[in-house]
């Protein structure tokens, strides 16, 4: 054998023994490491020394549960009550029951344990599982419920491959697997008084830990949704202690899962050299919060240093200097943002004990310090977090709102408030809204944000957003779409034109080019071209742009947008002209065919052609119309995003040119 012959000629005066010993360690690494995901034992805490349920820090989520609304009750019970019979709502798929079903129905957990989960997990799988009803229906949380197709829990994390099917979408398990609705069951039995909302949030917990072995299946290929579901369920568990609501053996079991997914994320952080995003700043929090909330010991309170020097230098990398997340998408800052104040809020309510055993490790190397009983990150980080409050709160409505500029996958790290995944003032901020707009002054007329590529104009009747410049994550362009000089518009806190958002990444590649395309947005298109070429295959190419665009702005005031790219060869020009009730578009591109200038119109709202040249759009406060003398008007269909995997009909204003400079005008007018 060729591997024998090339250990032999390593060190002939060695000796047998010697090159025996060194054959059969070679062959012993190569099979342990061929093999180890069929040998692995999850070593669950579960089974060793289970975590002090008293020893947990519930204080640091005690701001998270003050922001409950009990006066949106309504809508918790109609969610939670449905979560009862295992019927969620799954990106874009209403009542979606989650049981097993098709080829997989089982008479016991034991069963469906001896069929599905690795030999070296069975035994603490069947321990675990005696803590359930024998009549509890498991949850398949392998499965993507819209098209049926199912991944194996008994299948290595680092093994899973998913984006090669048509319309199989692996998001689909994922967001299911955050568990994201722990909270609510838990905020249910607080205002019902009625614990059956409490106890199946339990037996759900259980069932997740117990199908779902670490390191194993689709529920552990991610740092990222490991992190997102193991704040979850610290905050469930922080949930149950302020009220009261049963400490049970259950709840040990879901305490020493906490371990589990420490252990996982501190082993597998998505950090990269190159180009690192949300999913490395979450794992990172999920580090802080753990490291935060379980009890204090040396290992523990050397990974929160670690963790918060990663923030510093995350808040630092992802987040630029106007404040704005480099991924160049409006719903993935306000994501990440999410992230980034949960883990303040946590960091503020560490406690004396951790702050003095962290205070004897950090040395001037350190992103932060420790004063009194205060955790104080350098003057640089924190007027960049001042930064990331001011956008936040100037890119976002009095309620929370925001266009969906960029990709929106519909992620959110932790919601006390219905709608639970959307966002509002209440589910992001931790602080009122309202006293951030006057904190930074964002109702003033304009509001300029360069790093990002947004620009804000405010009047009293309107809110109007444009877009130019970086497709971010250090041009990758992973989540930006071909929207340069794109507009979106509020009108009477009403979105008007919209942006249409995304439907799918990875299930459905045409969809994810179309949902991203020119085409999508409110810009001038040439038929024949994109604004940067869209990449036609599936997985990875699906999140890059190159930038062609090269887009810059050339004016900016409270009156007056000028801005170009370079998308279609030659220069492509915009101009809007903005007065207190009128806005006065210009587009330039000299080529003799037909071009498109597109309005996409937020579902719900009609257009009525008037002539060629005028269209009406009438709104409970007004009446607005556009006009134009350099083309013709038509209305089309298409499809809005409403939220990730869900589309709905709505209607889009085209006005056809072969000019070269087509002017257009919307105009306000007040129904009296």
């Amino acid at each position: 054998m060729q591997i024998i012959d090339n250990i032999l000629s390593l060190n002939k005066k060695r000796g047998t023994k010697f090159l025996l010993d060194k054959f059969v360690w070679k062959i012993t690494e190569f099979l342990k490491n061929r093999y180890r995901h069929q040998l692995y034992s999850t070593k669950s805490s579960f089974l060793g020394k289970a975590v002090e349920v008293q020893n947990l820090n519930f204080d640091i989520f005690k701001d998270f549960i003050s922001n409950f609304d009990k006066e949106k009750s309504d809508i918790l019970f109609n969610v939670c009550d449905r979560i009862l019979e295992h019927r969620f709502d799954v990106l874009g798929q209403y009542d979606i029951n989650c049981g097993h079903y098709y080829e997989n129905s089982y008479q016991s957990h034991r069963e469906y344990i001896i069929k599905h989960i690795n030999e070296q997990n069975q035994k603490h799988s069947l321990q675990i599982s005696r803590n359930l009803p024998e009549s509890y229906k498991l949850i398949d949380w392998q499965r993507d419920f819209a098209s049926g197709y199912r991944w194996n829990e008994n299948t290595w994390h680092r093994k899973i491959r998913y984006g090669a099917i048509e319309g199989v979408d692996i998001k689909v398990p994922w967001e299911i697997g955050r568990l994201q609705f722990l909270p609510w069951m838990a905020f249910a039995s607080r205002v019902s008084g009625d614990l059956k909302y409490i106890k199946a949030a339990d037996n759900i917990a259980i069932d997740f830990i117990m199908s779902n072995p670490p390191y194993f299946g689709t529920q552990w290929m991610t740092a990222m949704d490991a992190a997102i579901r193991v704040v979850n369920i610290c905050a469930y568990l922080a949930i149950k202690k302020q009220y009261g609501l049963t400490v049970s053996e259950k709840d040990i079991i879901i305490s020493a899962t906490l371990e589990d997914h420490y252990n996982f994320i501190r082993k597998n952080l998505e950090w990269s050299g190159g180009m690192r995003g949300n999913h490395y700043f979450a794992g990172v929090c999920g580090l802080i919060i753990l490291s935060s909330f379980l009890g204090a010991s040396d290992k523990k309170i050397r990974t929160l240093r670690f963790a918060l020097n990663m923030l510093a230098e995350e808040i630092l990398y992802q987040f630029g200097s106007d404040g704005g997340n480099f991924e160049a998408s409006l719903p993935y800052h306000f994501f990440v943002s999410e992230m980034l104040f949960t883990s303040l809020k946590a960091i503020e309510k560490i406690g004396d004990n951790r702050l003095n055993w962290l205070n004897m490790l950090i040395n001037s190397d350190d992103s932060f310090k420790v004063e009194g009983n205060r955790i104080i990150f350098s003057d640089e980080v924190m007027n960049r977090i001042h930064a990331i409050e001011k956008f936040s709160a100037a890119t976002s409505l009095d309620d929370g709102r925001y266009p969906k500029i960029g990709d929106d996958d519909s992620g959110y790290f932790l919601r006390a408030n219905p709608p639970f995944t959307f966002a509002t003032k209440e589910n992001i901020f931790s602080k009122d809204l309202r006293y951030l707009h006057d904190k930074y002054d964002v109702r003033k007329s304009s509001n300029r944000f360069d790093d990002f590529g947004v620009y804000i104009i405010n009047r009293n009747k309107f809110k109007l957003y444009f877009r130019c410049g970086s497709l971010g994550q250090n041009g990758k362009g992973g989540h930006a779409h071909n929207d340069q000089l794109s507009f979106c518009l509020f009108i009477h806190g009403r979105e008007i034109f919209t942006d249409p958002g995304t439907y799918n990444y990875t299930a459905y590649p045409e969809l994810r080019n179309l949902f991203r395309s020119t085409q999508s947005h409110n810009v001038l298109q040439d038929v024949e071209m994109e604004q940067n070429p869209l990449p036609a295959t599936s997985g990875g190419n699906l999140f890059w742009l190159d930038d062609r665009t090269q887009s810059k702005m050339l004016k900016f005031s409270e009156n007056e947008i000028e801005a170009m790219h370079y998308g279609f060869g030659l220069p492509t020009n915009r101009t809007m002209k903005i007065e207190d009730k009128e806005i006065e578009g210009i587009d330039n591109f000299e080529l003799n065919e037909i071009k498109l200038v597109n309005f996409h119109l937020y579902p719900g709202f009609n257009a009525e052609i008037i002539s060629d040249n005028l269209v009406k759009i009438e709104i409970v406060e007004c009446t607005i119309t556009l006009k134009s003398l350099d083309g013709k008007f038509k209305i089309l269909e298409y499809e809005y995003a409403a939220e990730y995997g869900k589309k709905v009909k709505a209607y889009k204003i085209v006005l056809a040119s072969y000019e070269s400079n087509i002017k257009w005008q919307i105009s306000i007018n007040e129904n009296h």
